[in-house]
């Protein structure tokens, strides 16, 4: 937070102090009850994307400074990392990376790449590199004729960005949509890519998108045929959604019109939620963003409360910032007069920290077990896992309270240990 104290004045310090201050609640302790074969994750990310290299999709390849830029200063990055966020997304295209199917890649873009890479990693920040073409090629849809070339590209970037300490995964594309074979061809297609990254490295995670513009309110419909295998087990489903009407993130209608209600936050987010609890896997919403009206912040508040607790999500990167969205309404760039975005107030609540504890995939009554790392071991019980600490303080607090007892209640989150009397509901 000291770089804060010198990018707001004052008066904008005191106010975000006070709407900063952390409640702990102390009624219960979460654990995840969701089974992934999946590496191991210990953080909740969080980020932005930074946007620019996707710019000017107009006039391809373009020309650098003039179509699009990207991020290559430290100082672009230095607002989120102060905020505690440690993920950034940055979208490229395709076509300026490599200007033919099947061709080299092009120098002074791959540097452009290493600098955006080197620049974040300044701060500790790690980068999604998104390839931001839509399921398309110079605005042609690809086919299943072009899984040689999609995995062409990336195993080209793989091996050029594989290995670098600021990469955190690579993103296969932007919203792959209206492809001729629709699901079924994409999943091909992600998981020839797939396969061509890890020829090449098994550092990155790789972050397959959705089909249909990654909407998280159709996904069960659209990602029937979705499931790509990876040997490195670091694959993360991931998916978009804005709280328009039309899940387009326009944001088209008045607020008076658009009657914006964080009540149906759940239901919008429901189906990939489920899709991901279901079929046991990891996610990330890569994409989610309001207008700066006060009438939308509570809508991004509940989104950020609903995932943060849930334990197939691994985070979230905010749409967007960037240096040349200008009065974007979804921007939280910040401004040159200091004055703080209303949704940047929202993410500060939310930066990166510590992942819940996840069930191992194999565990029966009586199994002493670890989680990533934690030191803390838990116990399983035909119920659920119960950590050793909370024995120690369940008999601490039966020797003051002898009618009191045990209790673990199972939610859609997980399942939490609350101490109750037994004529309350508990059992022995």
């Amino acid at each position: 937070m000291t770089y804060l104290k010198n990018l707001f004045t004052p008066q904008q310090n005191r106010a975000l102090v006070s709407m900063l201050v952390l409640t702990v609640v102390c009624s219960g302790i979460a654990l995840s009850s969701a089974v992934f074969s999946q590496a191991s994750v210990t953080q909740k990310l969080y980020g932005v994307n930074r946007s620019g290299g996707e710019f000017g999709a107009h006039a391809l390849p373009g020309a650098l400074g003039t179509d699009y830029i990207y991020p290559t200063s430290p100082d672009e990055f230095k607002p989120f990392a102060a905020a505690g966020m440690t993920l950034v997304r940055v979208p490229f295209l395709w076509e300026r990376v490599q200007t033919e199917k099947n061709g080299p890649l092009v120098a002074s873009e791959v540097a452009q790449l290493a600098a955006v890479l080197d620049a974040a990693g300044t701060h500790k920040l790690q980068v999604i590199l998104d390839l931001h073409n839509y399921g398309r090629y110079y605005g042609q849809a690809l086919t299943e004729g072009d899984m040689s070339s999609f995995a062409d590209v990336w195993a080209k970037l793989a091996a050029h960005f594989g290995s670098h300490p600021a990469l955190y995964g690579f993103e296969l594309m932007n919203e792959p949509h209206d492809m001729p074979g629709e699901g079924k061809v994409w999943n091909k297609l992600a998981q020839a890519a797939t396969d061509a990254i890890r020829n090449q490295t098994t550092k990155p995670w790789v972050l397959v998108p959705g089909y249909s513009w990654q909407a998280a309110r159709f996904w069960k419909d659209n990602n029937k045929d979705l499931r790509v295998t990876d040997p490195a087990n670091k694959v993360i489903y991931t998916a978009h959604i804005y709280f328009d009407h039309d899940n387009s993130g326009v944001y088209s209608r008045k607020v008076e019109e658009a009657k914006p209600d964080p009540t149906k936050v759940a239901e919008m987010a429901k189906p990939y939620l489920d899709w991901l609890a279901e079929n046991q896997v990891l996610g990330m919403f890569t994409e989610y963003g309001i207008p700066r009206d006060a009438a939308w912040q509570p809508v991004l508040k509940t989104f950020l409360k609903l995932i943060d607790a849930h334990p197939n999500v691994v985070g979230g990167t905010y749409w967007a910032s960037g240096a040349w969205w200008g009065d974007y309404p979804l921007s939280v760039e910040p401004a040159d007069d200091g004055v703080v975005k209303p949704q940047f107030v929202q993410l500060l609540g939310y930066p990166t920290h510590a992942f819940p504890a996840v069930l191992p995939k194999v565990a029966k009554p009586g199994d002493v077990v670890g989680f990533n790392g934690n030191p803390t071991l838990f116990v399983v019980t035909k119920e659920g896992l119960y950590p050793f600490a909370v024995f120690d303080t369940y008999q601490n607090y039966r020797r003051q309270n002898p009618k009191a007892t045990l209790r673990i209640l199972k939610s859609s989150v997980g399942y939490t240990l609350r101490m109750q009397p037994i004529e309350d509901g508990g059992g022995q």
